[in-house]
Formats: C-alpha cells, structure tokens, sequence
C-alpha cells in the first residue's frame, strides 16, 4: 500500500505526517519521524483526519 508524506494544517504545529492509502481509504496515519519540527511526533487532531475524511456528513462536490 502507497504511504504519503503530508503536513497537517489543522492547527499551527503543521506535524509531519505519513499517511498510508488502500485506495481512496485511509488505513492508517503515523508522525514522520524524518519531519525537522515535528520529529515524528502527531496530536490527536492529525491523527482524526481519518475520520474526516471517511464522515458521511462530509461535503465531497460544491453545493452551487
């Protein structure tokens, strides 16, 4: 499975991210340990990006 090197914008830290895809489907999302600021190390906000990105309620296309 591909694994992505991503930063996470949620709040100002910008963690380091990998993030592991099977598909469109997020299997699993760890620190980087190879990011210079966040040396491998997620809040728990970096690590419910799965769950956003798999909510129902979530908007995939614009409403106009």
């Amino acid at each position: 499975m591909p694994v992505h090197t991503r930063t996470c914008h949620i709040c100002e830290a910008n963690c380091g991210l990998l993030i592991e895809t099977d598909g469109r489907r997020v299997v699993s999302i760890r620190g980087d340990s190879d990011d210079p600021i966040s040396r491998g190390h997620i809040c728990p906000k970096g690590n419910a990006i799965a769950d956003l990105e798999a909510d129902p309620d979530r908007l995939t296309s614009p409403m106009k």
